[in-house]
């Protein structure tokens, strides 16, 4: 933009006067540039050079304007505009109108569709009927879809788009696909796979498997087929809601339909089973996996490492990473983060203390994600002062302690009732140049008044100068409530 205002300079020194079209470049510039307060100044001072701003000029000014939540600014340039001129077309309208929707300002967005003294075109439509589903209001958008057709404005695969994703977010497929029937029977392009999919991974996430698998029927409808991403969004949503019989059963669905599963279809069942505690199931489908030659990556070993673990299945879990490594495969450092957590976990401290000596030995790379891990889980299994001693050699790695590590160590060590050990670590926070947020000192207060001994109130006083505060906060109603 420096350039481009630097051509305006010259044009003016060489006496040649900028239209409203060398305006109009610098004001849609800067506002693609995120420059808004720049197109305000060139609109000002092209106006105060006698230039009449032009209904182009003034459209790129009210876009610019909406595009960086300036609503009220962009109203008063199109109020202006129907006042003095130059008189508002269709774009002038739709850039407002856009402004509105995108600001969720729906009643201004229908007053001005309503008032509007232009014939609104397929924009303008698109940009109502997909506000008003995007906040459900899915009756008002049927109506300006009506409208369209009324006054003879022919919809497009967008707009169908959009009262299609509405409908069955909506839980309402039988409009959805009848809405498909119509723009199929008129010759429109469906929406591709891509979109249908998209609206299913949506209601997977939200727990509406059932109704995200009926939307492969209307996949089907259009003539399309579902594809690996929309089996493996259905497979997810199953695993996510526990029903592991449908997400396995889908399997078959897809070899049925010539779509043959992925490594993220087998991790996504072999993760679901570990979480909903059917780690053998799990253990079946992972040798099945191996004997199916599906190749194996080291997200697949994390995953089946970490259920065993978490299923106290400690020597099937130390069989399976000899496997791993005896496989050739490359090791992550999150794989050695879940295995030493997992074997801390289970009482095998020793165990993980020498694969972690070993690893050191073999300048593997840590992360201070690792020792967290590693450090609460000690702390877990009673093994505190190993948990200590660990969390002192961090600056020996050329790893600096987080937040969320001092806060590992500082609650533990509350739990412990280790006060002393604790209210040292809490003013060496500050100084390592890590800012406590209200989580950590929220925890340590709760941690303390659930101790019934009358400690907690000494320690509080112990607090650095700076979180004073919170002696207040400790003896309020709301901190013994838990809130």
């Amino acid at each position: 933009m420096d350039k481009a205002e630097r051509v305006l300079r010259q044009m003016v020194g060489a006496g040649v006067r900028p239209n409203n079209m060398t305006y109009n470049c610098l004001i849609h510039g800067y506002s693609t540039s995120g420059m808004w307060k720049e197109s305000v100044r060139v609109f000002k001072e092209m106006s105060s050079s006698r230039l009449v701003p032009d209904v182009g000029n003034c459209n790129s000014f009210m876009t610019a304007l909406c595009k960086h939540g300036r609503i009220k600014e962009a109203r008063d340039i199109f109020d202006s505009m129907v006042l003095k001129g130059p008189k508002p077309d269709v774009i002038s309208y739709g850039a407002l109108l856009h402004g509105y929707a995108t600001a969720g300002c729906i009643a201004g967005m229908d007053n001005l569709f309503n008032k509007q003294g232009v014939n609104p075109d397929i924009i303008t439509f698109s940009t109502v009927i997909s506000a008003f589903c995007r906040l459900d209001r899915l009756d008002d958008a049927m109506e300006k879809f009506k409208h369209m057709i009324d006054i003879g404005v022919p919809p497009d695969t967008a707009v169908y788009g959009c009262l299609i994703q509405g409908q069955c977010n909506h839980g309402d497929l039988v409009k959805a696909k009848e809405l498909i029937s119509d723009m199929l029977s008129k010759g429109i392009p469906p929406p591709c796979i891509k979109f249908f999919t998209s609206i299913i991974n949506n209601l997977c996430k939200e727990g509406r498997v059932a109704e995200g698998k009926d939307i492969v029927d209307l996949i089907i409808h259009t003539g399309q087929r579902p594809n690996l991403i929309t089996f493996n969004s259905l497979v997810d949503g199953y695993c996510l809601v526990g029903n592991m019989k449908e997400a396995v059963g889908l399997l078959d669905s897809m070899e049925s339909v010539g779509v043959e599963p992925d490594i993220y279809t087998y991790n996504t069942l072999v993760d679901g089973y570990c979480k909903h505690g059917r780690i053998d199931d799990a253990l079946t489908l992972f040798r099945d996996m191996l004997h199916k030659r599906v190749t194996l990556t080291s997200v697949s070993y994390n995953i089946i490492l970490h259920g065993l673990f978490q299923a106290r299945r400690t020597i099937v879990a130390k069989e399976m990473f000899h496997e791993m490594i005896e496989s050739g495969m490359a090791v992550s450092i999150h794989t050695y983060a879940t295995v030493l957590g997992g074997l801390c976990r289970n009482n095998c401290t020793d165990e993980a203390n020498m694969l972690l000596e070993k690893l050191f030995s073999m300048n593997v790379k840590f992360d201070i994600l690792t020792f967290n891990i590693v450090i609460r889980a000690m702390f877990k299994v009673g093994r505190m002062q190993e948990a200590k001693e660990l969390f002192a050699a961090i600056s020996t790695y050329g790893l600096v302690p987080t937040i969320l590590t001092y806060r590992v160590m500082i609650t533990n060590l509350i739990k412990e009732e280790s006060f002393e050990d604790a209210d040292n670590l809490s003013s060496s926070v500050e100084k390592s140049g890590c800012t406590p947020d209200s989580r950590i000192l929220n925890e340590i207060i709760r941690m303390l008044l659930n101790k019934v001994n009358g400690k907690y109130r000494e320690y509080i006083k112990l607090l650095p100068e700076k979180y004073r505060f919170l002696r207040e906060q400790a003896a309020s109603k709301d901190y013994s409530d838990g809130q």
